[in-house]
């Protein structure tokens, strides 16, 4: 369950960032980690179905999202702020950063499902 949460806390944070950047209205962005921002949600205290399915609509809307892209709007970018020093965010890096997040969450999910 933890993990799911977590997972669905990530995808808020650097989805949100995807869509802040192709809406194109901010030139700046303030850095927020995931493992703060899970502490402002109910996703520990929600049943695991009902984590899931907001998560697989949550995915499944972004992806949309990135489908109908054009490759110039995958370099569009924004500057993150408050974690260190300023740095330049494109839609590719957070795309990027949650498939490679991700690809370990799921197998340590996988290996918690194989043992229940």
């Amino acid at each position: 369950m933890e993990v799911l949460a977590h997972l669905r806390s990530c995808s808020d944070v650097w989805g949100g960032a995807i869509t802040t950047i192709l809406r194109g209205d901010e030139p700046l962005l303030r850095a927020v980690n995931p493992l703060v921002w899970i502490r402002g949600t109910d996703y520990l205290r929600r049943s695991y179905r009902d984590n899931c399915r907001n998560f697989a609509d949550q995915r499944a809307a972004l992806l949309d999202e990135l489908r109908m892209l054009p490759d110039a709007q995958w370099l569009q970018h924004i500057t993150v702020t408050g974690a260190g020093a300023r740095r330049e965010r494109s839609v590719a890096d957070y795309a990027s950063r949650l498939a490679l997040h991700e690809r370990s969450h799921w197998r340590q999910m996988a290996r918690l499902v194989g043992t229940a």
